[in-house]
């Protein structure tokens, strides 16, 4: 299995969520204050990891899969709007989070997050959110990515681990990020369904062309009541210039950061993107 620090290794922890198991994993000494992680729809725990050596020691990281991703359980039926991630995610704070901590979350993570922060400002002493949407869901993009999977949760098979870790893509494209780092979130993205037949760790379900059905996060951001951080990827459509102004005029108080790369800046440039979380995270335990 692909390690990108064979010296940091997470201890696995599962949680009952609502209605479904979720695979987490713990990273650093319980003795040091926590954060909960929460990555982005179609990702995993581990896109968190080249992220790691400038996080622990120093704080506790508790990151989980979402339901759905990884080693998570799938919802039966499908259940993935924000509201069903949130309460998953209730349950894991209420499991192996103590007290008030922070969150970042990425993409759909960062939606996630900013829905637990607005709904429990007396949980949350800090929020970071990269490259994520809070407008609700265009139809075009819904369109143009998730098409054609709509209405399908099982993935391809491919015959051997080699030929789906050489499979795997991001979306939308990450040029320059370094191949073990490529190497290491596809490993972790895959799994052997059956002999010789190999998948991603992924329920399609996911996909629905209709979102998340959280509608226009935007409306949260003025009552946020914790220090706020927001990075967005200088290529990133996601997150372009005219949505950081909106979110600094809704949040000035904010930190705004630009990293070079596009959506998935964290995996490109985590050499600038952990020593930035690293500092936001300890000036809110400062402030706290």
């Amino acid at each position: 299995m692909s390690e990108l620090h064979p010296r940091l290794r997470p201890r696995p922890v599962r949680v009952r969520g609502d209605g479904v198991i979720l695979q987490c994993f713990v990273w650093g000494r319980d003795t040091d204050p926590s954060v909960m992680l929460i990555h982005g729809n179609g990702g995993h725990a581990r896109w968190w990891d080249p992220l790691i050596p400038w996080l622990v020691p120093g704080w506790r990281l508790v990151v989980p899969h979402l339901r759905g991703h990884g080693d998570s359980e799938w919802a039966e039926p499908p259940r993935y709007a924000l509201a069903d991630f949130a309460k998953d995610l209730e349950a894991v704070m209420d499991s192996l989070l103590p007290g008030p901590t922070p969150l970042i979350g990425h993409s759909m993570g960062g939606r996630i997050a900013l829905s637990l922060a607005a709904r429990w400002p007396e949980r949350v002493t800090g929020l970071a959110v990269l490259d994520s949407r809070f407008e609700p869901i265009d139809p075009k993009f819904a369109a143009k990515y998730r098409s054609s999977v709509s209405g399908r949760r099982e993935g391809r098979g491919y015959a051997s681990l080699d030929e789906a870790v050489k499979a795997f893509r991001f979306i939308p494209d990450e040029p320059e990020v370094a191949s073990r780092i490529v190497r290491h979130l596809a490993t972790h993205a895959v799994y052997e369904r059956e002999p010789g037949d190999w998948t991603y760790r992924f329920d399609r379900g996911v996909l629905s062309m209709d979102g998340d059905g959280a509608g226009d996060l935007r409306l949260l951001l003025p009552g946020l009541q914790c220090p706020v951080f927001v990075g967005a990827g200088a290529d990133s459509w996601v997150m372009p210039e005219r949505e950081l102004d909106r979110i600094r005029a809704a949040v000035p108080q904010a930190v705004v950061e630009v990293f070079p790369g596009a959506h998935h800046f964290m995996v490109r440039c985590p050499e600038r993107v952990g020593p930035a979380l690293r500092a936001f995270l300890d000036a809110t335990r400062e402030r706290g």
